[in-house]
């Protein structure tokens, strides 16, 4: 898995910034993390631990040639600490479960 946690704390900044520029309460709002996997089994493995860390878990998909998996939390803060942190619990469930992290959006 190719892991580049500066990228990740660059993007994680500017999305913080469009929210921040947008007058938005951020810290109401739900976070999705997204991730994808080339295996189903793998991919219902990390659907159930993110369900168990209190995720809200939509139903894993196939996506073309791989499976979709979604987590919805609502018990996050969104300050710049708070997301990479858990962008660092993410990046480091998919590379457990030989999945794939693709981000954590939120509502403008």
């Amino acid at each position: 898995m190719d892991y580049n946690k500066r990228l990740l704390r660059e993007l994680n900044a500017r999305v913080l910034e469009l929210i921040n520029i947008n007058g938005n309460d951020y810290e109401s709002k739900p976070i999705r993390f997204h991730f994808y996997s080339k295996d189903e089994n793998q991919a219902n493995k990390l659907s159930i631990e993110l369900y168990e860390m209190g995720g809200k878990i939509k139903p894993v998909v196939k996506f073309e040639d791989r499976w979709s998996i979604v987590a919805e939390f609502n018990n996050i803060q969104i300050e710049k600490n708070d997301i990479d942190n858990f962008t660092d619990v993410m990046v480091s469930l998919a590379e457990e479960f030989d999945c794939s992290y693709d981000g954590w959006e939120t509502e403008m």
